[in-house]
């Protein structure tokens, strides 16, 4: 296990992948700029109790951060007051935070834009997603939120705009929405359960 790492105040661009660490726990990423790195910004692996904090994430080609759970399980990162920035359409099927059999995990007060698809959580649990501004690109089909086979997701009091379909919690179970602003450009269904 790696432990209390602080990285701060740093600027990573051109690389494939800008910070991995597997399992690492109190890992602290603080005022950072990660510029078109393009595997992935940030991969956090197995790891918990990360803060990801006063961030700013721009281009890229694949995920902009990514929370990767799986087997040995991670849980307790905190995702809060980043900036994630796309000036370029990303390869297919690459939001800007992904999380992969995460649990305990929150995020607040971040800012994404310009993206196909803002958030992704696949076989997660215990999500707090809050005070969060989404901007995707308005003329691709896109999900602001897409939630798989997950559990106990909170999300308040965020603003969404753009996308066809604002939220989609496929096999989801324990959803609470409450007091978010979906704005409709061309969407077609804000929230759809299925």
């Amino acid at each position: 296990f790696k432990s209390n790492i602080e990285l701060k105040n740093c600027n990573i661009i051109n690389f494939t992948t800008g910070v991995y660490a597997s399992l690492g726990h109190y890992f602290n990423i603080t005022n950072c700029t990660f510029n078109n790195n393009t595997n992935y910004q940030i991969h956090l692996a197995r790891s918990q109790n990360c803060s990801i904090e006063n961030n700013t994430f721009i281009d890229g080609s694949s995920y902009q951060l990514y929370l990767q759970g799986t087997t040995m399980g991670s849980s307790g990162n905190y995702v809060y007051n980043n900036i994630f920035n796309r000036t370029v359409v990303p390869t297919a099927d690459k939001p800007s935070v992904y999380a992969l059999g995460e649990s305990d995990n929150i995020l607040i007060d971040n800012n994404v834009f310009d993206n196909v698809e803002a958030l992704r959580f696949v076989d997660a649990d215990n999500i707090t997603i809050s005070n969060i501004e989404i901007l995707n690109v308005p003329t691709i089909s896109s999900y602001s939120i897409y939630a798989l086979t997950s559990s106990n997701i909170i999300l308040h009091n965020s603003t969404m705009a753009y996308g066809d379909q604002y939220a989609l919690f496929d096999i989801s179970s324990n959803i609470q929405v409450v007091e978010n602003q979906l704005i409709n450009t061309t969407g077609i269904v804000p929230l759809r359960f299925k």
